[in-house]
């Protein structure tokens, strides 16, 4: 290594090969901090990459910045300035990439790290036939044809898929109108550069969209009847429905139906349906986990559904991020612990989400222990969290 003429090791002088090893090591944050040591140690950084990044961050909407928590460090980092794009509310996210929509209902994908951004094509460019008139405020109106009209719809239940090499992505939305979710979902590739259309029926009949996930190339549908529908997009921009598949003759009908619903994805691919419950005396218990059955009897409790059983811990070493489709690995993972839901509590405000463009302020970021089934406070620094968004951000090589 070279020195300084004082005799003090120059470490800007490190060759690329000793930095990459040593940028493989780093986590995010750290790695994000080396590149900007000097010019050299930038330029070996594009070519590396830190070890995966499994810890969640909360993003917080400021008027030009964001505000980006890491639950791991319990600390608040800045973004660069975004303008306008500031004010664009997050729906879902992937990586570092987080797909947002501003007040006329554009859509874009960001990186908020570099900033990158994609522009999504406008509504109009749709195959559908239907109209979208955008008043602005986040709301638009549809126009199916002379007699169907849709007033005041606003987006719903999203998934977002971002290649981090090539760049290509899939976008899957759907809308709510008067808190109902719409049995029309919308998606649009890089290739394809047009919205598409999907009515979420099944067997002929149109049901509800009332969530949805992404993994592996299949997009997951769970439809107002408590059937799930797969989706696989591996094959191109036309997806192609899976007809014979575990969930398919096992929909989740329960004895709730006003509990908010979720539908969420294990690392190993397995479909796990979440109960959110906030009123009455379940307050310390918010959340209950069902798992497909072995069997199909019917459970002496009120509480489970036929051909689903509750249970109190995922079966491997993960945690789950509300806003997230997907678990998240917890072994060797600092920041989250295992069997457990992070949530920030404007996340279950159901009502504000789908009538406010900002929801109402709250200092609360928690984590529900799933076999304790106890509440504990995530600690930060006071400030407000109004509309906020988890995503789990990563470095590709390059960035």
């Amino acid at each position: 290594m070279a020195t300084d003429d004082d005799g003090t090791p120059n470490w800007s002088e490190l060759v690329t090969d000793i930095l990459s090893l040593v940028f493989k090591q780093l986590s995010f944050t750290d790695f994000a901090r080396a590149k900007t040591v000097c010019s050299s140690w930038y330029f070996a950084s594009k070519s590396s990459s830190p070890r995966k990044n499994h810890t969640p961050w909360l993003i917080l909407y400021q008027d030009t910045h964001w505000l980006m928590f890491n639950s791991d460090e319990e600390k608040f980092y800045r973004t660069v300035y975004l303008g306008r794009f500031a004010e664009c509310r997050g729906v879902a996210s992937c990586g570092s990439w987080v797909l947002v929509f501003d007040k006329e209902i554009n859509f874009y994908i960001i990186n908020p790290f570099t900033p990158q951004l994609i522009r999504l094509p406008p509504l109009e460019y749709s195959n559908t036939g239907t109209k979208f008139e955008r008043p602005g405020n986040y709301v638009f109106h549809l126009l199916f044809d002379d007699r169907h009209r849709t007033n005041r719809a606003i987006v719903g239940n999203s998934v977002l898929w971002v290649d981090e090499k090539t760049k290509d992505y899939l976008v899957v939305w759907s809308y709510k109108e008067a808190f109902v979710p719409s049995p029309y979902i919308y998606y649009c590739s890089k290739r394809g550069q047009e919205w598409f259309e999907i009515p979420a029926s099944t067997c002929g009949k149109l049901f509800r969209c009332l969530d949805m996930a992404y993994k592996d190339d299949k997009l997951y549908i769970l439809t107002s009847n408590g059937s799930i529908r797969i989706l696989d997009f591996s094959l191109g921009d036309l997806p192609r429905q899976i007809d014979n598949h575990p969930y398919s003759h096992r929909p989740f009908v329960t004895e709730f139906p006003n509990h908010k619903m979720g539908m969420r994805l294990t690392t190993s691919g397995d479909v796990v349906m979440i109960q959110c419950v906030t009123t009455g005396t379940h307050k310390r218990s918010p959340f209950r986990i069902f798992k497909l059955s072995s069997t199909t009897e019917t459970k002496e409790s009120s509480h489970e559904v036929v051909g689903w059983e509750r249970v109190h811990s995922f079966e491997d070493e993960e945690s789950l991020v509300w806003d997230l489709s997907v678990t998240l690995p917890t072994k060797g993972v600092s920041g989250i612990k295992k069997d457990s839901i992070y949530y920030s509590h404007t996340s279950l405000s159901s009502y504000i989400r789908e009538t406010c463009a900002y929801e109402i302020p709250t200092h609360k970021i928690t984590a529900y222990d799933i076999p304790k089934q106890d509440i504990k406070p995530i600690r930060h620094r006071g400030i407000l969290i109004g509309e906020a968004r988890w995503f789990v951000p990563c470095f590709g090589a390059g960035e």
